[in-house]
Order: structure tokens, then sequence, then C-alpha cells
């Protein structure tokens, strides 16, 4: 307002008006703007006209130096339009665009061009239709230091990217909006942006509290979403038709959503999730991610940590033929109000979720507190399921009903399912088949409702699993596991130190006439009302074969019928350190040597990545070789040598100098302070002063490491 004009552009007689001194400038030149507010015609709807110039605020502080658009509806203005195939030659540096309203891109539009921003904030901006503070089509500008906020629009409240491929760096998002998809950002038609250590914060939408992303493919790397709300789907992120993002070294915390608080991928979304956290997002169905519809994401090294769901799915759901693979992933202290605390898979008959080399801590939910499956496929290998918790359900680590379930090199422990409601029934044994041995069989078979499986609660469907364990697991019936599947093969798997109030320590097998078996396996030391190792109440047949059940034949309890076949033992398995948590089997172990060969299933994930999916699975449950031969065991097992052991653990000698060096792991157990083991590295030959001494082979559990010369 103070200014003569019409000027001259020099810094003594500067020009009135923006556009004039960038009228009067060169490809190459710099273009000086003194602080202060810019109002009105020639200060709004800024044209480069195809000039590469530097557009820059005197200060470069944009709190400084603003352009107030002074937009409306009725009469739309916006703060610059790029339009005639400027490239990031063209600067714009040190700005507040405020104010703007136009149908696209209230602060700014690109219309294949690719200018540079930087150091800008695009504030209170508004758009009818896509991109409040800016819109992109055809374009690919650069934009680093930027700040979004308060900007909105029907889809894109901060910006809208049509087949525009942005860099986009060390920028904040806070508090955009748009009344439908993309509260700060929506890509859309092939728009492959680049998006590095950005902030989106308390953006809002229907669809993509903060992003939202239609055929397209963004990089995203070390950003942040924090308090983002969408009112249906991805409170922080929604990928749709096949949009496949890679989202990498990421944070998604305190975003909402009906479906999905961090992100939500939908028809046929595959984006790339590694190494992010997830943290007290919350859904109504996943409340850390949630895909549908055949989405194929692949999760890597993240953590899905305190996330809730009013349903299902406190950190993740997968349903609608949604096949994801999730890898080296932590949930922990996620919640779910019906089932599947950590993970619900549901409605995934075609293919299967895939759950490799996991763990679940602490995640409680009715039903399912570690995964919940329902009518859905699924695999779960190499991965740890550890005090997750049932509330008035079942399947503290695990609950499936109607699924198929492949679990391989599992560990389950400490699990609780827990019940206040239990009743009982008597009923007879109908159907035996004949020439069965069943002695010991109780007439009368006890009903839990709730509170089954503290490990792992599998109704109908088909349960595979091999080489797992559950220990220090608790429930109401079934401590270690439930079983009332349609067939239930269970292989090369320890059951010990699991608890029932009522029926089946170890296992509780009820399913109706279908028929499970039971190989390999190692029950023993669990206990319960009734059937400390195993009760069976169903009308199915159970063949137990190649096993070591503490009590033998005469410790199942339960009417239903049992065919206790060749190669059952009951004998002391002499596990390593049971008082830790250790079973491993030790020296002398009468369960070495002494299994089936036949019945191991095939390796489907291919764990020791030879490309044999069809051999016998090749590991134990320490990931060592399977098959080992024992040379100071007899072979009692079935099979060419050499012969599996029963239990999840093959035997490995742990005072076998493997690498020819000489020197052994030993774990030291200090005279007087047990609680202080430590490991340390000795000769060969001072192995046996150090067992002597109460020391044992093989390194500890946990706890320090020394290399000794003794």
């Amino acid at each position: 307002g103070n200014c003569p004009g019409p000027g001259s552009g020099s810094e003594r007689d500067p020009f009135c008006k923006i556009q004039d001194g960038i009228d009067a400038s060169s490809t190459g030149d710099t273009v000086i703007v003194a602080d202060g507010t810019y109002t009105g015609d020639g200060n709004r709807n800024l044209d480069f006209g195809g000039r590469n110039i530097h557009l820059r605020s005197e200060s470069l502080n944009p709190a400084l130096c603003i352009i107030d658009c002074q937009g409306s509806e009725a009469n739309p203005h916006r703060g610059f339009y790029f339009h005639n195939g400027e490239t990031a030659e063209a600067e714009v540096h040190g700005f507040t665009i405020t104010g703007g309203n136009h149908t696209f891109g209230g602060g700014m539009r690109c219309s294949g061009s690719s200018p540079t921003i930087d150091d800008c904030i695009f504030g209170g901006n508004s758009a009818t239709f896509s991109g409040g503070g800016m819109y992109n089509v055809n374009s690919s500008p650069t934009v680093t230091n930027c700040t979004f906020t308060g900007n909105s629009a029907t889809r894109g409240g901060a910006m809208y990217n049509r087949e525009s491929d942005l860099a986009l760096t060390n920028s904040t998002f806070r508090s955009n909006s748009a009344i439908e998809r993309g509260g700060a950002m929506f890509n859309f038609g092939g728009s492959n942006l680049t998006i590095h250590d950005c902030v989106f914060d308390d953006n809002s939408a229907q669809f993509g509290g903060a992003i939202f992303d239609f055929v397209s493919s963004p990089v995203l790397t070390g950003c942040t979403f924090n308090s983002n709300t969408a009112t249906l789907h991805g409170g922080g992120i929604n990928n749709t038709a096949d949009s496949n993002p890679t989202v990498g070294d990421c944070t998604f915390s305190i975003n909402t959503a009906e479906n999905g608080g961090g992100i939500y991928n939908t028809n046929s979304s595959g984006p790339t999730v590694s190494d992010c956290t997830f943290s007290i997002n919350t859904a109504e169905n996943g409340g850390g991610m949630a895909n549908e519809s055949g989405s194929d994401p692949t999760v890597t090294n993240c953590v899905f940590e305190g996330n809730i769901a009013g349903e299902h799915g406190g950190g993740m759901i997968n349903s609608f033929e949604s096949t994801p693979v999730i890898t080296g992933c932590l949930f922990s202290e996620n919640s779910a109000e019906l089932c599947g605390g950590g993970i619900h898979n549901a409605a995934n008959s075609e293919d299967r979720p895939k759950v490799i080399g996991c763990r679940f801590v602490g995640n409680i939910a009715r039903s399912g507190g570690g995964i919940c499956n329902l009518g859905s496929r699924m695999w779960a290998i190499d991965s740890e399921f550890i005090e997750n918790t049932a509330m008035l359900g079942s399947g503290g680590g695990m609950f499936s009903d109607n699924s198929f379930l492949f679990v391989a090199n599992c560990t389950f422990r400490g699990n609780a399912a827990t019940d206040t409601e239990s009743a009982a029934h008597s009923g007879g044994v109908p159907g035996l088949p004949g020439g069965l041995a069943v002695t010991n069989r109780s007439p009368r078979a006890a009903t839990v409702t709730t509170g089954l499986g503290g490990g792992m609660s599998h109704l109908s469907g088909t349960l595979v699993m091999t080489t797992s364990l559950f220990s220090l697991n608790s429930a109401t019936g079934g401590g270690g596991m439930y079983d009332a599947t349609f067939l239930a093969i269970i292989t090369n798997s320890t059951f010990s130190g699991n608890s029932a109030t009522t029926l089946g320590g170890g296992i509780f097998v009820e399913h109706g006439s279908s028929d499970s078996l039971v190989s390999n396996c190692i029950v023993w030391d669990n206990a319960a009302a009734e059937g400390a190792e195993l009760y069976h109440a169903g009308t199915g047949l159970l063949t137990i074969r190649y096993s070591d059940v503490a009590g033998g034949q005469e410790g199942i309890q339960g009417p239903g019928p049992l065919l206790w076949e060749e190669g059952n033992i009951e004998a002391d398995p002499l596990f390593f350190d049971p008082a830790r948590a250790n079973y491993r089997l030790s020296v002398n172990s009468p369960c070495i040597d002494s299994a089936d060969n036949t019945v191991l299933p095939s390796d489907p994930a291919d764990s020791d990545g030879d490309g044999d999916t069809d051999e016998p699975s090749p590991h134990d449950l320490d990931g060592n070789p399977r098959f080992v031969d024992d040379p100071n065991t007899d072979d009692t097992g079935f099979g060419d040598p050499p012969i599996v052991d029963m239990g999840a653990y093959e035997f490995q000698d742990p005072c076998a100098d493997d690498d020819g060096d000489g020197r052994v792991a030993i774990c030291h157990v200090p005279p007087g302070n047990p609680d202080n083991t430590h490991t340390i590295t000795v000769s060969v030959n001072a192995v046996p002063a150090h067992l002597a001494h109460g020391d044992y082979c093989g390194p500890c559990e946990g706890g320090l490491s020394a290399d000794l010369e003794a």
C-alpha cells in the first residue's frame, strides 16, 4: 500500500506488484520480494510464463512474506499457476500462500510443469474440487521444507496429484481436510511420488485421513503419520485400485478410522511396508492395518504395538481374499473387542496370509489373543506367541474356526484363555470302531463353552502342525491346545508345563466324527483336573503313534475313541532344563532317534531355501537340521536312518566341537547364584571339570558371554 509505483525493478525503485517483477525478468534471473503482505491483482494468480527464474522472499522467512489471495468461490484466485513447461530451474522460495480458493489448486496449480518449491507455507487455501493447497497434473515439482496447514478440498485437502511424480522432502501436512478422499494428499492415475522425512498430522477425510492412493505407487521413507482421521477407511493411508506404494521406516500413531487406523489396502493393492511402527492406532477393524478385497501387501520388520480394534484385528485384519506376507514383525499389546488381538484373518479361502518369523506378545481379545482365523487359510511359520490372552473366549495364542491352518516351528508360551462359564454333560462313546483298545475311558465328559485352548484353539477346519512348542499356557479347558477340527495332524511337537482348571492340561480333543493324528510328539508334565496330559471327549478317532505321553495310554482320559499305535513310550523325556523352560533333549533322552520319519509334513514355505517344497520339514525349532543321528543312541523309530527325534527339538550334542577349533560353549551356573547364568567358551579338555561343578553344555538361554582359556 506504500509503494508509489509503478517502479523500475531496482533495489531503490522496486516494482509494486510481484507479477511486474516476474514479467520483467528472464530465465536465470532472481526476483527478490520484500517482506510484507501482498494482496490484489498482480500479487496473486502469479504466472512465470515459461521463465525458469528464482522468485524468493527477501528474508527467506515465509512467515514474513505473505501472498494473500483473497479468493472465494464467487471470485476464485490462487497464488501461483505454472502451465508453460517450467522446469526445476523455476523456483519459489520463502513465501506464505494463503486465502486461495479455486476449482483446482487453491494455493498453486502446476499443469505440465515441474517447478521447485522451497520453504513455503500453504495455509488456509481451498479448492471446490481438488487440491486445496496444490494441484499437480502431468507435473513433477520438487517440494522441500514446506508446510501445508488448514487447507481443504473435496479431494486432496492439501495436495492433489494426477499423473504426476513429485519429489517431496522434509515437509509438514497438518490439519488439512477433504470432504471425500485424501485429507492431506490424493494421488491419482499413476502418480508415483517420492516422499521423504515428511510429517502428516491431524488431517481428516472420509477415505485416507492423510493420503489416498488410487492407481498410484508413491515411495515414502522416514515419514510420520500422527492423529489423522478417516471416518471410513485408512486413518493414515488408504490404498486402492492396484496401488502399490513402498513405505519404509515410517511411524503411524494415534490415527483413527472405521477400518484400518494406520493403513487400509483394498482392491488388489499390494504395498511394500518395512521397518515401520504402528502404535496406538484405533479402528473398528484393523487398528494398525486393514487389508481386504484381494490386497497382498508385504509387511517386513514392522512393529504393531498398542493398537485397538472395536471388533476384529487390533494390530491387523486380513479379509476377503487378502494374502499379505508378514515377516519378522512384532505384535505387542494390541487388543480387539472380539477376535484377533494381534491379527484377524477372515474369508480368505483361495490363498492364504503368511506369518513368518513374527512375535506376538501380550495381545488380548475375546478370542484369539495373538491371531484369529475365521473361514481363512493361513501359514504360521517360525513365529512366537508369548503371553497373549483370550478374555472370556478361546485361543489365547491363536483361535481358528472353519479354517485351514499350517503351523510350523512355532512357540506358544505363557498364553491364557479365561472363562467364567462352564457346564457339564454326560454321554457314552457312540460308534466305537471294532477292535480298538480303549481302556480307562471315563463315561463322563465335561463341556467347556469358552476359555478353551490357552495356546491354541482350533474348531472346525483342518490343522497341520509340526515342530512347535506349547509350554506354560493355561485355560479352563485345553491348557496347551483345544482341538475340535475336521482333521488335525500334529507332528514333532512338545506340550509341557501347560495347565487347565477342568479338562486336558496338555491337549483337549473334542471334535465330532473326524479324526486326529498325533505323531512324534512329547506330552509331559501338564496338569488338569481331568486328563492332565490329554483329554478326549470327541466321537472322532484319536490316533497316537511314536509319541512320549506321561502315563502312557492309561494317562489319556475321556470317553473318545483312542487308537494307541506302535512306537509310543511313557518315559521321562529328560528335558535339558525344564525349570527354565528349556525343553531341548539332553543326553540319553529316550526320545532321541525314536520317532517316525514318514509322517513329517512337507516344507511348502521352503524354509531352507533349497527350492524343494515337497521334502519333509527340514528344521527343528532351533533351526537345526531335523534329521540327525546320535551315534550313542540305538534307533528305535521308523524309517531309514537318520531317525528323527520326538518333540520340537532334534538332539544336537551340545558338547561336540562342530567346527574343530578345540573350543565349545558352556553355560556356567555360579555356585549359590543359579539365576546369574552366563555363556562361556572353554577348551574341549576343560568340559568335564565344568560339568562336574554344575555347568552344562551349550549356550545359556540368555545373559552374558565370555571367552575363557580354561
